[in-house]
């Protein structure tokens, strides 16, 4: 329960609340759909303001509006509302001229979304993450006067940190995922400020990953790599790992997700002669299944830059519990 709010069960009443977020749904941030979900469960209610219509499947039954969704505001009332969300957009970003421009551009957004957050009797924000949806979650906040609080992952926290005091001195919290960018935030902000910078890992429901043994197993060996398809996921290295593997012992390898880097990668597995034990699935609907008896999940096998850097165990947490092999590279 956010802080300064009592349990709902004390109100007797569901608190309202909006998420902002970039894009919705999306296929690589279920938790953030996961952690909607849990908020309906415990009885509040959730609408989503999203900047861009997504492509995932695993979608909440609540209310969901998308830039351009216009309001019926008086021209007059409008124009004043964007200037004024633009002035704060100003005040968070500036000195970058690029993400000032972004933000502002996000300003006509924050001035409808403002006026469908009253009619909803929104009382608190809370924006995924602390770039562009936090900027107008806080121009929002400028127009109608609620709360915010917002999530920090990773590039908003390790390359656009300088940023972070700033709005977190207009906020009532700053949720991160791990103990890394718990640090990092509450090195960057002032003594006064670092009560507000909690940690709460994203999590995920271990009853979906039990281990299910097998009389036969697997047959040969399999071995299971999720995720989307671009370079600090570390693909590449393990198709190069596949072709020293096949020289000595009989596997096949599973590749879950999308990317930039899904062409390239099927080339690579046809260069290095691994077709015929390499499949793609491209994206898969929300909870299917692909553990089995003798699956390995391979992770991270590169280092990633500083701007994706997130130390987040939760991916981790799936092939422990369905006890499979896996391994993890920093």
């Amino acid at each position: 329960m956010l802080r300064g709010f009592n349990t709902l069960e004390e109100t007797n009443m569901a608190l309202k609340i909006g998420y902002v977020v970039a894009e919705f749904p999306s296929v690589t941030e279920t938790f953030v759909a996961n952690e909607i979900q849990g908020l309906l469960d415990c009885g509040a209610s959730v609408t989503v303001f999203a900047l861009r219509e997504g492509a995932g499947d695993n979608v909440p039954m609540c209310p969901v509006f998308y830039r351009g969704h216009r309001q019926h505001v008086g021209s007059g009332a409008r124009w004043s509302g964007f200037r004024r969300a633009v002035r704060e957009a100003v005040a968070l970003e500036w000195p970058s001229v690029s993400v000032t421009f972004q933000a502002a551009r996000s300003a006509w957004s924050a001035v409808d979304f403002a006026a469908l957050a009253q009619q909803q009797g929104i009382q608190h924000l809370h924006a995924h993450f602390a770039f562009i949806p936090t900027d107008v979650a806080l121009m929002m906040r400028r127009l109608a006067g609620m709360t915010v609080s917002f999530s920090a992952h990773a590039w908003d926290v390790f390359c656009r940190g300088q940023t972070l005091p700033r709005k977190l001195s207009v906020s009532r919290l700053c949720i991160t995922c791990t103990d890394a960018a718990w640090r990092h935030v509450t090195s960057l902000v002032d003594e006064h400020e670092r009560g507000k910078v909690v940690r709460i890992y994203h999590g995920t429901d271990l009853r979906r990953f039990a281990f299910h043994s097998h009389d036969q197993p697997a047959s040969p060996p399999r071995i299971l790599a999720i995720g989307r398809l671009v370079r600090k996921k570390g693909f590449e290295t393990l198709l190069y790992a596949c072709r020293r593997l096949r020289e000595r012992m009989a596997f096949r390898c599973d590749i879950v997700g999308q990317g930039p880097l899904e062409r390239g990668l099927k080339t690579l597995a046809e260069d290095l002669k691994l077709a015929d034990l390499t499949n793609f699935y491209g994206t898969v609907p929300y909870g299917a299944s692909f553990t089995s008896a003798r699956t390995c999940w391979p992770r991270r096998a590169c280092r990633p830059p500083a701007a994706t850097k997130t130390a987040c165990p939760t991916s981790s947490l799936r092939p422990w519990r369905a006890e499979c092999p896996w391994s993890q590279a920093a």
